[in-house]
């Protein structure tokens, strides 16, 4: 999946059936990195995806095309809006 190999340990009940499993602290924060750097790979695949759409909208004349200054104002109120 993400390429961090997992050692788990399971825990089971009385029936023997597993209830959870644990894995190492250092196995788990490589595993949360490698997620967050995928969430952000994809966030930015989907951004670049909306720009073309917006280019092609433009090309087709369903939209306006935007001058420099308004996309560098909506690109600032994004990321001030994720932060």
């Amino acid at each position: 999946m993400l390429g961090v190999k997992l050692t788990p340990q399971y825990i089971v009940d009385k029936n023997g059936q597993e209830t959870a499993a644990v894995i190492p602290i250092d196995q788990w924060r490589r595993l949360q990195r490698k997620l967050e750097r995928q969430q952000w790979f994809d966030k930015l695949k989907a951004d670049i995806a909306a720009g073309l759409e917006e280019v092609r909208a433009v090309q087709e004349g369903r939209a306006e095309a935007k001058d420099a200054k308004d996309m560098i104002r909506e690109l600032r109120s994004r990321r001030n809006a994720s932060v």
